[in-house]
């Protein structure tokens, strides 16, 4: 599938989901309605791998975050549903058939022995669901039903996890719920798409998050191009340093086109989903610009005077 997305070279959200759910997930749910109350780490690092190519994060990248953008559901939600239908369709089998037999005798294994096996999977996901009685009662299960008791779980669970990481808190400022974001299906460039997503994870390769690589100290992580002696954060680098406010000045002209009462929002409000298309090339410039100027004056004063001596002669001579 990642093949495929790189010989288009672009390709919309929808596509890439749908390629998705046709070429992957057959295959990872070969078998799910017998094994479905079972998890394996394999699979469920596939569905993180195929949500961190389309947002265009690195590896380290919180999986919440993207989780959360891409708005894709567990794949523990799929397989348990799965069960469930095999389920249905046990306990309307023929009570002659030797397949109804041996579900009882399965059934029975576990009433009697508390087996892990395929009921006593059904049963856990029913009293997740709040639905045991179906379970002593060989009830047909609501699938639908099941279906969205399981989300929401799911959804709280998520909010809970993004709120107990401290990497996430601007992303837990701007990120209302769990479902697909709009800058995801903007038509913008993939690399401007990739900035927002770290911009949105924590991970922008700012001094906040670069100092951690060193175990600098919080406090110490100051941001280099200013004078300001302030941290580096993504509020920093976007609404405060000095070093970008001829890009920010551009952006502030376009926003105020499409954003209303721009000056009355906050800077998490800012970051919103109607202010995207804006915030994005203000974000890819500004990077680009951070990432040239501390390569070459700060990193490489050399590489520096080298250029600056080599322009100076391309003018000159012509």
């Amino acid at each position: 599938m990642i093949n495929k997305y790189k010989n288009m070279k672009e390709m919309g959200y929808s596509t890439y989901s749908k390629l998705f759910n046709s070429l992957v997930c057959p295959v990872m749910d070969y078998g799910a309605s017998i094994w479905g109350g079972k998890s394996y780490d394999c699979m469920i690092n596939v569905l993180n791998r195929a949500q961190r190519f389309f947002t265009g994060v690195h590896r380290l990248c919180p999986i919440d975050g993207f989780t959360g953008d891409m708005g894709w559901p567990s794949n523990r939600i799929r397989w348990k549903l799965d069960a469930l239908r095999l389920w249905n369709r046990l306990i309307a089998t023929d009570r002659e058939r030797i397949l109804y037999k041996v579900f009882k005798w399965d059934m029975a294994c576990h009433n009697q022995t508390n087996k892990s096996n395929f009921a006593a999977r059904v049963k856990q996901i029913l009293c997740e669901a709040k639905m045991k009685p179906l379970y002593n009662n060989l009830g047909a299960v609501d699938i639908e039903s099941v279906k969205k008791c399981l989300l929401d779980r799911w959804e709280i669970e998520w909010k809970n996890s993004v709120s107990s990481k401290t990497k996430l808190k601007l992303y837990e400022a701007i990120k209302a719920e769990f479902g697909v974001e709009k800058y995801l299906l903007l038509d913008i460039d993939k690399y401007e798409k990739s900035l927002l997503s770290q911009l949105r994870y924590g991970i922008l390769p700012l001094r906040i998050e670069t100092g951690r690589y060193i175990n600098e100290k919080r406090e110490e992580r100051i941001c280099t191009l200013c004078n300001t002696n302030n941290i580096e954060s993504v509020e920093h680098f976007l609404f405060e340093c000095s070093m970008y406010d001829n890009y920010r000045l551009e952006f502030m002209h376009k926003a105020q086109n499409c954003i209303n009462n721009l000056e009355n929002l906050t800077q998490s409000e800012c970051l919103g989903s109607d202010s995207r298309p804006t915030v994005a090339p203000l974000v890819a410039t500004s990077s680009r610009h951070r990432e040239f100027w501390q390569k070459t004056v700060i990193c490489s004063p050399m590489v520096f005077n080298g250029l600056a001596n080599r322009f100076f002669h391309l003018f000159s001579s012509n």
